[in-house]
């Protein structure tokens, strides 16, 4: 809709304009009045006009003060002026105000009808070149962040000093530097649930670079990865930077927490002497980060300040697994109850985290062995980073292992066979929804791989491809029907995007939705 404002002190002549656009215009117009100069300008200051189409002899303010006023507020709209007598000085005042046209009383209503259409016609196409420019830079600002974090995450992830310097580098082009002598790295990590994990990571790096930006540390920050920020601080002053660190970091855990409403902590490594040791600080911050494990209450874990202990026997969870069953798996977690039970230290998180690790990668194993697919492991587990206390894990081991058993008791066929039909069900059920081939591996527990591997093997097709035929054959009975608009059809067939389902649909049937349509209509039983 565009929004008009018609400035002239006579009634009749307001009247008569919006008379003649309202009957000559298509547009959906809002027209507003002004019967003074004043009048005018005290709207213009309030709402935002698209054209302006005034008089240059008003009461109270000249048409031509009333446009100077226009400019000088910010106004962007097209001035068109309305005068009764040709005066030169005021045609060329009012081209150097920017008026876009001069137009004598009384106006000749098929060309002014004409220059209001091509002033709307010229607003609307700088509307959408301005949206074209601003998504154009919401776009390139978004890749140069994306890029700008992949660097940071790089240079936290290397070691290599030629890496290193490269990383550097690249950072100064972003206004990143490292000039100051000491480093810390910082780890907060928050609980990932399957109902925040689509935003978790946005709110909380916004959260902790607006913490940083309105406080004395300098700070950057990145997603490290999902549940996950890795924060950089410099310091000068080695013997104050703990206390005042420390502080800063509880304050932004404890914001997390607070307003995101899940669990928080912060593990922070040594101090880095140049940004080149940032690495080891890192990997250091992410290990004292995992103390969380121990749920003692605390939110903030520095790793000079962890025991270091002493060494433990490696936990045998291969000859105590020689079974997938519940009796086995007691007996592997009365093993690991030492461990667990042992005060806190390094090396005790450590013995607890390789068994874990190696019970993962042996079931898994296995599994795959009997399942005779693909490379692809059948059984996801969780990473031992997600866990926020012992029990947790212990209920992930105790869950893996029966499923383990389960499937290695099924065999190949029965499995697959009752895996394939679960699937195909769960896929009948909710074609037209947005799902993919991550969306069913989560729904069933198993991995991508694992799923497109037993789909093509079961199936004799790729589960994209599927996926496709099921929704172009409710698409086509949907056709059928002349009063369901093309664009609903694609969005109950899983297409919320009209054109895509125009390409899928063409490709998959050799015609666009519309020429079927006229097709069926024309030759009704013929497909």
């Amino acid at each position: 809709m565009f929004k008009i404002l018609i400035a002239d002190d006579e009634r009749f002549i307001r009247k008569g304009i919006i008379a003649i656009l309202e009957r000559g215009l298509e547009e959906e117009i809002q027209f507003v009045e002004a019967g003074n100069g004043i009048e005018a300008i005290d709207l213009a200051q309030k709402e935002h006009f698209h054209l302006v189409i005034s008089d240059i002899s008003m009461p109270g303010s000249s048409g031509l003060e009333f446009i100077k006023a226009l400019k000088d507020s910010g106004q962007t709209a097209t001035v068109i002026i309305l005068s009764g007598y040709e005066n030169f000085e005021y045609a060329r005042e009012a081209v150097r105000l920017g008026v876009r046209e001069y137009v004598m009383k009384p106006v000749k209503k098929p060309e002014f009808l004409e220059l209001v259409r091509t002033c709307l016609e010229e607003t609307r196409q700088k509307q959408e070149q301005s949206v074209k420019e601003a998504r154009e830079s919401i776009a390139n600002e978004k890749i140069l962040n994306q890029v700008k974090e992949e660097v940071l995450v790089q240079l936290l992830n290397e070691n290599r000093k030629e890496v290193v310097a490269q990383c550097l580098e690249r950072l100064e082009k972003f206004g990143i530097t490292f000039h100051s002598s000491l480093f810390i790295c910082a780890v907060i990590e928050y609980e990932v649930t399957d109902s925040n994990r689509e935003y978790i990571d946005f709110v909380a790096k916004n959260m902790v670079d607006e913490f940083f930006k309105d406080s004395f540390f300098p700070a950057v920050t990145v997603e490290y990865s999902e549940g996950r920020l890795a924060v950089i601080m410099e310091f000068q002053d080695q013997n104050r930077f703990k206390e005042e660190k420390a502080t800063a970091l509880r304050s932004v855990t404890g914001l997390i927490k607070k307003y995101c409403k899940v669990r928080a902590v912060t593990g922070v490594g040594d101090i880095a002497f140049d940004a080149y040791c940032l690495n080891k600080s890192l990997r250091h911050a992410i290990k004292a980060a995992e103390f969380k494990i121990y749920d003692t209450g605390n939110d903030l874990f520095f790793y000079s300040d962890l025991a270091r202990g002493h060494d433990y026997d490696p936990v045998p969870a291969e000859s105590l697994l020689k079974e997938f069953d519940e009796e086995h798996a007691v007996m592997l977690l009365n093993a690991l109850e030492p461990l667990i039970a042992a005060p806190c230290s390094r090396h005790s998180l450590e013995a607890v985290r390789k068994c874990y690790e190696e019970v993962c990668g042996l079931l898994n194993e296995r599994t795959q062995k009997a399942a005779g697919l693909s490379p692809e492991p059948p059984v996801r587990y969780q990473e031992f980073r997600y866990f926020w206390n012992f029990i947790q894990m212990k209920q992930e081991l105790k869950k893996m292992i029966r499923q383990a058993g389960e499937l290695m008791q099924q065999g190949e066929e029965s499995l697959n066979y009752k895996l394939i039909h679960d699937i195909l069900q769960y896929l009948e059920e909710n074609i037209t929804k947005d799902i993919d081939l991550n969306t069913v591996a989560e729904q069933f527990s198993r991995t991508p791989g694992y799923i497109s591997t037993l789909f093509k093997k079961s199936m004799n097709c790729g589960f994209n491809t599927y996926v496709t035929e099921q929704r172009m054959s409710i698409a086509r009975k949907l056709l059928e029907d002349s009063s369901i608009p093309i664009q609903k059809v694609g969005e109950l067939c899983g297409y919320p995007n009209s054109k895509y389902f125009s390409v899928v649909f063409k490709k998959s049937t050799g015609e666009n939705p519309k020429r079927y349509r006229e097709k069926i209509e024309k030759h009704p039983g013929k497909d």
